[in-house]
């Protein structure tokens, strides 16, 4: 596998998203009903990021859930910047990728390509089950205080 299509890959993984077409050209489409689906689904994230600052803010939690209402929080927010960024620089995301691409196709040997993606693959899959352990770990222990203290 090439960078182009490694890139290209990834591309419409964001695509399928909602967060648009970020390949160099008009290979994924963006049709009104996406338009619509990407606006109305960031809206959706934009509110309950909203929601969950305020909840942080006034509401009104045991010392530990206080905490980790702060710390989602401040983390969401950082999440939503960096959503908004990229949306907005769409441009030269795409010009990038573009100029990787044929950067890549010049510098391509197999045995190096076999080797990348086997640590692009290895790195998702250690990223992905990484997020999901601690979310487990958190709800573990929310019902271990649950039960044992009554919170």
């Amino acid at each position: 596998m090439d960078t182009q299509k490694i890139l290209k890959h990834y591309c419409k993984y964001v695509y399928v998203a909602g967060a648009g077409n970020y390949w160099y050209d008009d290979t994924y489409t963006e049709t009104v009903p996406y338009k619509v689906y990407t606006y109305v689904s960031f809206a959706i994230y934009t509110v309950m990021i909203l929601l969950e600052n305020m909840a942080a803010l006034f509401g009104s939690f045991p010392d530990v859930e206080k905490n980790s209402a702060v710390m989602f929080a401040a983390i969401h927010d950082i999440v939503l910047y960096k959503m908004y960024t990229m949306l907005l620089s769409k441009g030269s995301i795409k010009e990038l990728n573009r100029e990787m691409a044929a950067v890549g196709a010049s510098r391509e040997e197999g045995r190096v390509m076999r080797r990348q993606r086997f640590k692009l693959k290895w790195g998702m899959v250690v990223y992905v089950v990484s997020v999901y352990l601690s979310l487990i770990a958190y709800g573990v222990e929310s019902f271990r205080r649950m039960y044992q203290e009554g919170v």
